[in-house]
This record gives structure tokens, C-alpha cells and sequence, in this order.
């Protein structure tokens, strides 16, 4: 399987800046067939303003990209989107592909916080969570990670 590696980090705004170096990640693959032009972003769950553009042409099987440090507080799933309007960024609409019950949490303090529907406890900076999981000694739900592995993008 071949992956696309995207090296750059880019704001909140769209705008490219450089790699954090130590940054949290968050990687996954392209389930089924993509349509060619497919492109990625991390979306906020409550503002679609909000939201990290990965513009990669050569998205093929999948993806890996630093978190954004500080972000604005709240939940955020990676989409993947045809740009119909071709005004280079997410609109309600355009998703073809979601990370399904798989979500990332920005809080800027340890708190409780609403994410699809629940509340959970995260703790400051980037957690992951799964809506469908339970939380168990061994396996945490929300975590926190270096890479937040497996947030695989499945077409709708």
C-alpha cells in the first residue's frame, strides 16, 4: 500500500507554516475507491468555518499530518471532500468520506466537554476519541497520543 506522507502543517485558515516538529499526528488510509481530486480536511464537528485545509493532489491510499497547536477548543473529524464550487475549502455538502464514530478533541484545559452527543473528560491539547468504543483501563477513551493512528477515512 502506498502512502502519502503531507509534510507541511497548515492553519486553521488554509494558510501552509512549517512543520511542528513533536506535534501530534493523526494518520489514516482511504477505504474503497476515492474519486480522483479527492481532497482532506480537519473539519470542526459544531463550525465548519473552523477547519485545517490538506490539499494534496496525489492523495492515493492515505494520509498523515501534524495537529495544529493551539486550535480552537472543540471536536474536529477528518473529511474527505470533492471541492464542487472550487473555492479550495470544506462546505456542508461536498463530504464523500468521514472517519465515522472517530473524532479529534482540542481543549485548551483538563475539562469536561460535549462530543457527538456525550460527555467526556479530556485533558489539554489533542485527544482522540471514539464515540462507539469503551473506555477501559487498558484502553482509554478519550486518549492521548503522539500519532492518533487508524482514523481511517470510509466513503459514504
Amino acid at each position: 500500500m502506498k502512502n502519502i506522507f503531507l509534510v507541511g502543517v497548515l492553519t486553521l485558515t488554509g494558510c501552509a507554516v512549517l512543520p511542528l516538529v513533536g506535534a501530534p499526528q493523526v494518520a489514516g488510509n482511504l477505504v474503497g475507491e476515492w474519486p480522483e481530486g479527492s481532497r482532506l480536511a480537519l473539519v470542526g464537528v459544531a463550525d465548519y468555518s473552523n477547519q485545517q485545509q490538506i490539499v494534496d493532489d496525489n492523495i492515493v491510499d492515505g494520509y498523515v499530518f501534524a495537529l495544529p497547536d493551539p486550535a480552537a477548543e472543540g471536536a474536529y473529524q477528518v473529511v474527505g471532500y470533492q471541492d464542487t464550487n472550487d473555492n479550495s475549502l470544506f462546505d456542508e455538502g461536498e463530504v464523500i468520506g468521514t472517519t465515522g464514530s472517530k473524532y479529534l478533541v482540542y481543549s485548551a484545559a483538563d475539562q469536561e466537554l460535549d462530543v457527538a452527543g456525550a460527555s467526556v473528560v479530556v485533558r489539554r491539547g489533542w485527544n482522540g476519541y471514539d464515540s462507539s468504543a469503551t473506555s477501559t483501563e487498558d484502553a482509554p477513551n478519550p486518549f492521548q497520543a503522539d500519532t492518533y493512528s487508524n482514523f481511517d477515512l470510509f466513503l459514504n
